[in-house]
């Protein structure tokens, strides 16, 4: 085998065992207090610590005060991934319905909670609401 032979091979060996990780909020929080609290620290050395890449400690690093200011004991703080809501209205009602719902013991299934959904987004008004 040639040199560059040997070299694609342990390449693809790499990228085969290497698995994708996302860190939670939390965890942003916790490598940024660690890059303040390091003396001297590297973004080689966090991304080992934590199992990513080195861009990936960048990039949470460019928004450390957002994650900083992430709480901790929060339910946020367990999120991995922030997803725009489309229909801020639709959700808040449905959020408070399902809070109401669970103080009343009701019981609740996909089924009721699409129907209530489409109920409120046509409250609302909402055009292209789909359940």
């Amino acid at each position: 085998m040639s040199q560059l032979q040997v070299k694609r091979k342990l390449t693809q060996d790499a990228s085969q065992t290497k698995k994708r990780v996302v860190l939670t909020h939390a965890q942003k929080r916790q490598l940024c207090l660690d890059y303040q609290n390091t003396l001297r620290p590297t973004q080689e050395g966090l991304a080992t610590l934590y199992n990513i890449k080195q861009n990936t400690v960048s990039d949470i690093l460019k928004k450390k005060e957002k994650w900083l200011n992430v709480n901790p004991d929060s339910e946020e703080s367990n999120k991995q991934r922030e997803k725009p809501v489309r229909f801020p209205q639709v959700e808040e009602a449905l959020s408070l319905w399902i809070t109401n719902a669970l103080a009343a013991d009701l019981v609740i299934n996909t089924d009721i909670l699409r129907e209530k959904a489409k109920f409120f987004a046509q409250q609302f008004e909402v055009n292209n609401f789909a359940a």
